[in-house]
């Protein structure tokens, strides 16, 4: 796992402009820094780039009335609830067609539009955290998320952050 560290101060150097954007996604823990860095990034980036999108996948902003409702519904079920949610009732396998609806979803409305338009997506999570989860329940489980997960998008570069 790599670990963020303290570096040198954002630079925009090394993202071109071009015809296909850039997707970048912060993944760690609760509390690890993922918002603080992406809003760091957006801010910095916003002042010598046109195209940032930033996207949070348990709150995106999409762009129909009716995506916002499907996946405010989606959403309801899949990330709140808390711990009083007898989850255990239902099997993973729907938990995993449910988070790859999602995914599906933000990628098909938000991601691939964003990237062909050329700008740079930076992403709070994306599928990675969930594959991970999967693959220790139990292999079958592993082998479908994988499959699952490998319609949407894959990240030019996954940054893990280590902590709080």
């Amino acid at each position: 796992m790599l670990h963020a560290q303290q570096t040198a101060p954002l630079s925009t150097s090394g993202i071109q402009r071009s015809n296909h954007g850039r997707f970048i996604v912060l993944e760690g823990g609760d509390g690890a820094g993922k918002s603080t860095i992406i809003n760091y990034a957006e801010s910095r980036l916003r002042s010598t780039l046109d195209q940032v999108t930033v996207l949070r996948p348990k709150k995106p902003d999409v762009p129909d009335g009716y995506l916002k409702s499907h996946l405010a519904k989606i959403s309801e079920i899949l990330w709140e609830g808390g711990q009083a949610t007898p989850r255990h009732l239902i099997p993973d396998l729907h938990w995993l067609y449910l988070a790859a609806s999602w995914y599906v979803i933000l990628d098909a409305q938000v991601v691939r539009p964003a990237l062909s338009s050329g700008s740079v997506v930076i992403a709070d999570s994306w599928t990675d955290k969930l594959l991970a989860r999967f693959r220790i329940k139990n292999e079958a489980l592993a082998r479908e998320a994988q499959k699952c997960f490998s319609m949407v998008s894959r990240p030019d570069k996954v940054i893990f952050l280590d902590g709080p």
